[in-house]
């Protein structure tokens, strides 16, 4: 897990951080949590990516003070 771990920030940051803060995550952030899943099934969420891409969204818009409901 240690090695997926590592795999997925080495990817975000070539894609970079600021982007994953605009939803644009690294497709091994998902493969870290299907991995993690599969070693605790006591809590799965199917939608992850969604939830993932959400709460980044969320977080840019606290950093920068910003309100926008999702529409």
């Amino acid at each position: 897990m240690k090695q997926s771990l590592l795999q997925a920030i080495r990817h975000q940051n070539l894609i970079g951080w600021n982007m994953f803060l605009k939803g644009f995550t690294s497709q091994y952030w998902n493969q870290l949590y299907c991995t993690s899943t599969e070693i605790s099934n006591n809590h799965k969420v199917s939608n992850w990516g969604v939830k993932v891409v959400e709460n980044a969204l969320v977080l840019l818009r606290q950093i920068w003070g910003v309100y926008v409901p999702f529409l």
